[in-house]
C-alpha cells in the first residue's frame, strides 16, 4: 500500500529557512514555509517522505521497480531547499519501496520495502547522503509497508505489528 506522508520540518537550518513543511503532492515534493509553497520538485513515484533531524537535508523513498536496469527503488536526498544532493539505489529486489525512517541521531535510515518485503539499513554519512545497505533484513509472509523509530533510537516498529531492537546500526531479529 503506498502513502503520502505529510511532515514538518524540524531542527535549526529548516526553522531558520523558515521552512515549515514538506509533503508529497503527485509525483512531486513541495516545501511550504507559511503555507506559501516555496519549492516543488518533480520525483519519480515518491511516496514517502522525512526530514533528517538536523534539519539541513529531506529524505524521498521512490517506490519504483527499476533502477539503473536493476530490480531496485530508491531513496532521494535533498537539501532544504529541494535541491537534489544524491539518489542511493536500494538492495537487489528491493522494489518498490513504501516507508522510511531516520534513526533520532539522524546516523541511519531505514526503509521499508513493500515489494522486496525487506528493510534495508543505511548509514548516513556526515554529508547527510545515505550509503548503500549495510544491513537487509527479509522477511517471509509480511509485507513492510511501514517502519518508524522510537524516540530512543533503539527500537524499531514495522508494518504488521513488528518490534525489531536496533543496536550498533542493526536490526537484531
Amino acid at each position: 500500500m503506498l502513502r503520502r506522508h505529510l511532515l514538518l520540518g524540524s531542527g535549526a537550518a529548516a526553522m531558520a529557512r523558515g521552512v515549515a513543511e514538506y509533503r508529497l503532492e503527485g509525483d512531486c515534493i513541495v516545501a511550504r514555509r507559511g503555507g506559501i509553497e516555496v519549492a516543488r520538485v518533480a520525483s519519480a513515484s515518491p511516496v514517502a517522505v522525512t526530514v533528517h533531524p538536523n534539519g539541513r537535508f529531506v529524505y524521498v523513498v521512490n517506490a519504483i521497480g527499476e533502477y539503473e536496469f536493476l530490480p531496485r527503488g530508491t531513496v532521494e536526498t535533498y537539501d532544504a531547499d529541494l535541491r537534489l544532493v544524491a539518489t542511493t539505489p536500494l538492495s537487489l529486489s528491493g522494489t518498490f519501496p513504501s516507508d522510511i525512517a531516520l534513526s533520532p541521531d539522524g546516523r541511519h535510515a531505514v526503509v521499508a520495502i513493500a515489494g522486496g518485503r525487506a528493510y534495508n539499513v543505511l548509514p548516513v554519512g556526515n554529508d547527510g547522503v545515505p550509503g548503500a545497505p549495510s544491513q537487509i533484513v527479509k522477511r517471509y509472509g509480511v509485507e513492510p509497508d511501514r517502519v518508524a523509530f522510537d524516540v530512543t533510537g533503539r527500537r524499531l516498529y514495522g508494518g504488521a505489528g513488528e518490534t525489531f531492537a536496533f543496536v550498533n546500526g542493526r536490526i537484531e531479529v
